[in-house]
């Protein structure tokens, strides 16, 4: 019961994601992604413990796929649909599962099988079907975005067996946050200086997708594989959706559907 609940918060909370950052157009996707991870790792930190040496390297690891991963995404989410982006980006069970296949020579059985055959032919029919705001770079970046959570999610899997929730949660974020100040300064983004409502914007990407969502994620990866966990981030798109449509009045195209 407790996992089902913690899992079922946390489909829920990244689903709110891409409506967040949507409504944070406006802000450079860097800017979006340092604030999501220094946000949530201050608020971890409390709850981290101590940790092995060869523990770290896998951390950090873990933190520069995260990085990648978030500025690739909001830069999709500001280029593309959400439903192409929610969507090309939650393909992480496909390439989870092909690198357990081909690299840890592990079947992931015949279910995946089936709904690879069946998510790819959606794929190219949704896009297809390129709606007035969807884009074929935004759509590449998602795409992109989705191979590193993958990469992301087989890291955290193998750490998270030595590691302890508040430490693991504490730990990458922060890396991903110093490994994006460079990048911030070297462009000249300002961190400060945003309106109310973009900061309300901010605390709700922090608490709600990255600290329910992603640290839900990270725990169950501790007790199922990581095929089943990633798998359920399928039902993502379809909050995305329903949110993006609601608050931006922005719903697919019947093909797109079709293909989702």
């Amino acid at each position: 019961m407790r996992l089902g609940t913690v899992l079922a918060a946390a489909v829920l909370a990244v689903s709110a994601s891409g409506v967040i950052v949507r409504g944070l157009g406006h802000v450079d996707p860097v800017v979006i992604a340092w604030w999501r991870c220094a946000g949530s790792a201050a608020l971890m930190l409390p709850l981290a413990r101590g940790f092995r040496g060869r523990d770290l390297a896998g951390m950090v690891l873990a933190g520069l796929f995260l990085a990648l991963h978030f500025v690739a995404w909001f830069a999709s989410l500001h280029t593309t649909s959400i439903l192409h982006s929610t969507l090309l980006v939650t393909l992480t069970p496909v390439w989870v599962g092909l690198v357990d296949r081909f690299w840890f020579r592990t079947d992931p059985g015949r279910p995946f099988w089936i709904g690879v055959g069946v998510a790819v032919p959606g794929v190219v029919l949704m896009a297809t079907g390129v709606g007035e705001t969807a884009t074929w770079w935004g759509d590449l970046l998602a795409l992109v975005a989705g191979w590193l959570s993958g990469a992301y999610v087989l890291t955290g899997r193998v750490v998270r067996r030595g590691v302890d929730m508040g430490t693991y949660g504490a730990v990458v974020p922060l890396v991903a946050g110093l490994a994006l100040t460079p990048v911030l300064w070297h462009r000249g983004l300002e961190l400060g200086g945003h309106a109310p409502w973009t900061w309300s914007l901010l605390a709700a990407c922090v608490l709600g997708p990255q600290l329910v969502g992603h640290n839900g994620i990270n725990w169950a990866l501790r007790y199922l594989p990581a095929p089943t966990v990633s798998s359920l981030l399928l039902l993502e798109p379809v909050g995305a959706t329903l949110l993006g449509g609601l608050v931006f009045a922005e719903w697919p195209e019947p093909q797109e559907v079709a293909g989702a």
